[in-house]
C-alpha cells in the first residue's frame, strides 16, 4: 500500500516532489516502486520527467540518484538524453578519489552506488580508499566530509555540531563498500555505531546524537528515513537486524485503508513527557519513499525487475 500513496502524490509532470527538490526524490521513488515491483505506468512517468528534466541535473549527488533510477527501471544511464551520465561521473573523480570538488561524503557514496548498478568499475578502487578515509573514530560517518582537525571521534567539534557522524550517511557508506565487485571493509565496525542510535523505546534507528531527548545521548527517537536506510546497510552486509527492527519500522506505517493507505509518519514524539509515544509527521511522502527498501530489506543498487502489477488500491476504513 506504499506504492498506492506514492502514485497518488505523482503530479501530472510525472515528478514526486516529496521535498524541495523533485528530481533527487523522483529517482528514490522509482527506485522504491521497482523494488516492490509495483506500478509500472507510475515508474515509466517519472523516468520520463527525470529525462526531460535533463537540463537540471548537474550535481554529483544528482546525476547518481538518477542513474540508479534508470538502472533500476531497466533504462540506459549511458544513453540519457544525448548524456551518459556514468562518464560524466567518472570524470569528476579527483586525484584522491572524490567524485565531484568538496562533494559529501552522502553523494559520494551514491555515486560508487550508481557506479557499481551500471557496472562501471573503472574508478572504484580509488574512489573505496577515500571513503574508508573518511570514516570517523566511531565508526560512522558524517555528511560533509572526512574528520578534519580538532573533530573529536564522533567527528564533532563540540556538541551540538550541525555535522557529525549520522546513521544514514553510514548506511549508504555501508552499501557502498559492500556493493564493491570486491568489497571493503572499513577500519572500525560501522555497525558498532549504528547500535548507539537503537530507539530503546519505540525500536529502530535515530538520525544522530542530536535526536536525544536524554544528556547522556543513551536513548533517541527512531524516524521512519534513517531505519528504512539502517535496514538496508543490514541487508547489503548479509546481517540480521536487531530483533523488532522491522517490526518497528512497520508500526510507523498508516492502516492500509483510506485516502492515505500506506503512508508513513515520520518519527515518534512524547509530547506530554510521560513515557506515551505518538506517531509524529503523518503522510510523509519522504518517509514513505525511503521505508520501503527497509522493509523489503533491499538493499542499492536496485537491480532491474519485471514490474508489471499496478500500485494497490485502498479498501475502505
Amino acid at each position: 500500500m506504499a506504492t498506492h500513496f506514492i502514485v497518488s502524490q505523482q503530479l501530472e509532470d510525472g515528478s514526486i516532489p516529496a521535498l524541495d527538490d523533485p528530481i533527487p526524490w523522483t529517482a528514490d521513488a522509482v527506485v522504491a516502486m521497482v523494488s516492490v515491483r509495483r506500478a509500472p505506468k507510475a515508474i515509466a512517468r517519472a523516468l520520463d520527467y527525470l529525462e526531460a528534466s535533463s537540463d537540471e541535473i548537474d550535481s554529483v549527488g544528482e546525476i547518481a540518484k538518477v542513474v540508479l533510477a534508470e538502472v533500476a527501471g531497466g533504462r540506459n544511464p549511458r544513453d540519457f538524453v544525448g548524456r551518459d551520465l556514468v562518464a560524466e561521473l567518472v570524470a569528476t573523480q579527483g586525484s584522491d578519489g572524490r567524485y565531484g570538488v568538496d562533494t559529501s561524503v552522502f553523494s559520494h557514496a551514491i555515486a560508487m552506488l550508481a557506479l557499481e548498478a551500471a557496472d562501471e568499475e573503472e574508478s572504484l578502487d580509488a574512489s573505496a580508499g577515500w571513503l574508508v578515509s573518511a570514516q570517523c573514530g566511531n565508526g560512522g560517518w558524517q555528511v560533509i566530509g572526512p574528520p578534519v582537525p580538532g573533530e573529536d571521534e564522533h567527528c564533532s567539534l563540540g556538541y551540538p555540531d550541525i555535522d557529525e557522524a549520522d546513521a544514514d550517511t553510514t548506511s549508504l557508506a555501508i552499501q557502498a563498500l559492500r556493493g564493491l565487485p570486491h568489497p571493503v571493509a572499513p577500519a572500525i565496525d560501522p555497525f558498532t555505531f549504528l547500535d548507539t542510535l537503537i530507539d530503546p523505546n519505540n525500536g529502530g534507528w535515530s538520525y544522530d546524537r542530536s535526536d536525544s531527548f536524554h544528556s547522556n545521548f543513551t536513548s533517541s527517537y527512531a524516524n521512519a528515513n534513517t531505519t528504512g536506510m539502517v535496514l538496508q546497510a543490514y541487508a547489503a552486509a548479509n546481517l540480521t537486524p536487531p530483533p523488532g527492527s522491522i517490526a518497528a519500522l512497520a508500526k510507523l506505517q498508516r492502516k492500509l485503508c483510506g485516502p492515505n493507505a500506506g503512508s508513513f509518519f515520520y518519527t515518534w514524539a512524547d509530547a506530554n513527557g510521560d513515557g506515551t509515544f505518538e506517531r509524529s509527521g503523518q503522510n510523509n511522502l519522504a518517509s514513505t519513499i525511503a521505508a520501503i527498501g527497509g522493509l523489503l530489506m533491499a538493499e542499492l543498487p536496485q537491480v532491474p525487475l519485471d514490474v508489471t502489477r499496478g500500485a494497490p488500491r485502498p479498501r475502505p476504513c
